[in-house]
């Protein structure tokens, strides 16, 4: 899940997660589930910038990893990881299920993939 003040591009704008709804665009992808303010302890902030829970995968070195298992020196579409922080705090996140297993979270000039099926994956993993 990812927290409320991350952005994505939301029929075709610059928004917000807070914004989503169920059947917006998110990129070329449709939203089919989201779940607002669901709170969380604790997130982890990469590169000082992406704010994401620890167990949602991101698309690190072209492969889906856990956000608690990015480490300094892998990349994100390219982006270099320079710094990963745990921050131990209740927190509430947005939580987006799209129909295509990926979306872009936009953060200053740097877009990171995120799995959009966040929920179906944890359910194969167990």
């Amino acid at each position: 899940m990812i927290l409320e003040d991350m952005k994505v591009i939301i029929n075709g704008v610059l928004s917000f997660v807070t914004n989503v709804k169920v059947g917006d665009m998110i990129g070329s992808t449709y939203v089919t589930e989201v779940q607002h303010k669901h709170m969380r302890s604790g997130y982890y902030i990469i590169n000082n910038e992406l704010k994401i829970t620890n167990d949602h995968p991101l698309l690190v070195n072209g492969e889906w990893r856990k956000t608690e298992d990015v480490i300094v020196g892998d990349y994100i579409n390219n982006i270099e990881v320079t710094s990963t922080e745990f921050i131990n705090s209740l927190v509430p996140t947005v939580s987006i299920v799209t129909q295509d297993d990926r979306y872009d979270v936009h953060c200053n000039n740097h877009t990171y993939t995120v799995h959009g099926q966040y929920k179906l994956k944890l359910k194969k993993a167990s």
